[in-house]
């Protein structure tokens, strides 16, 4: 077996070994386009060629085109469920954006978490990823949590499901993901920030986030690249929204500059106060700061790490 070859099936069991926890069975073309190679090249027939060797060994199964690990073939049926529970969820996702793009200093949303990768389940809520303009995190986190309560479509108390979760906003100055990745691989966050569904831009607003992270992920994809959504899930910024949102920052003027920090330092006592366990056990669960408010408390990075270097380890120890 050449040298290459046996780096390409290594490869693709820890792909395969990843996905297995977040239960996504995979085609060969997308264990190809998320192969986790560490920024080694590997083309697709190189990959398609290293799953067919495995399947045949036993190491993988295929059902209707879609690959998992033995016994695990569940999954497969369960994923097809879930895309179809996924697009019911787009919808409310379009509707929520519809409100929210006209909000002041908005420069990007994203669809993250588990309906990025049409995962989710449908008790989940929804969970979105913003990009704001420089030094007003706090007065848009406000007017974004009125606006959802105002429509009914804020996540809290028991009111979960289809629900909208203001689970990570970040300004012009934080969207280098690097910086909340846990040390000394982090496919998670890695594979979080790759699947990240744009659903909202401000002119070039995506293109930016995608070259702050460009160097990074192409550390562990050298198969990177911006992700395309479909047509029917994409709220494009139209001239009303625009003009409202302009609108909003003319007449925030004179006012932004003592609100902001008044907002803030409200906002840091409540949210330090609920969060405060999860901030002292670890500086990238919960992270609080002028720049960054990420929500993620039930930080399971490491959990999902070590369970794909377990996985590897039981399925694919000749490797």
């Amino acid at each position: 077996m050449r040298p290459n070859t046996q780096a390409c099936e290594r490869r693709v069991a820890e792909t395969f070994s990843y996905f297995d926890g977040v239960e996504m069975p995979l085609s060969w073309f997308e264990a190809w386009s998320l192969l986790y190679d560490h920024g080694e090249a590997f083309d697709a027939d190189e990959v398609r060629g290293s799953i067919e060797r495995l399947t045949a060994q036993g190491k993988l199964e295929c059902i209707n085109g879609m690959y998992c690990l033995p016994g695990r073939s569940a999954i497969i049926s369960q994923r097809v469920k879930r895309a179809f529970i996924a697009e019911d969820k787009y919808k409310v996702v379009k509707r929520a954006v519809r409100i929210l793009r006209c909000v002041p200093y908005v420069r990007m949303i994203a669809v993250c978490n588990t309906l990025s990768f049409a995962m989710t389940r449908e008790e989940a809520d929804i969970d979105l990823f913003f990009v704001i303009k420089r030094g007003r995190l706090f007065v848009s986190r406000f007017l974004l949590t009125m606006l959802l309560h105002v429509f009914r479509l804020r996540r809290h108390g028991f009111r979960i499901a289809n629900r909208i979760c203001l689970s990570f906003l970040v300004d012009e100055e934080s969207v280098a993901m690097s910086r909340y990745a846990i040390a000394p691989d982090d496919p998670y966050l890695a594979y979080w920030t790759k699947q990240l569904v744009p659903v909202f831009s401000v002119e070039q607003g995506f293109s930016e986030f995608w070259n702050a992270n460009r160097a990074w992920l192409h550390r562990m994809f050298s198969n990177a690249r911006p992700y395309e959504p479909v047509y029917r899930h994409v709220c494009p910024d139209t001239i009303v929204s625009r003009l409202v949102r302009q609108a909003g920052e003319i007449l925030l003027v004179p006012f932004v500059s003592f609100v902001e920090p008044l907002i803030r330092f409200v906002q840091l006592i409540k949210i330090k106060r609920s969060a405060r366990r999860h901030i002292r056990l670890t500086k990238t669960a919960v992270v609080v700061d002028p720049h960054t408010l990420k929500f993620h408390e039930e930080d399971r990075r490491a959990f999902y790490r070590e369970r794909m270097q377990k996985t590897l380890a039981s399925y694919f120890p000749f490797l």
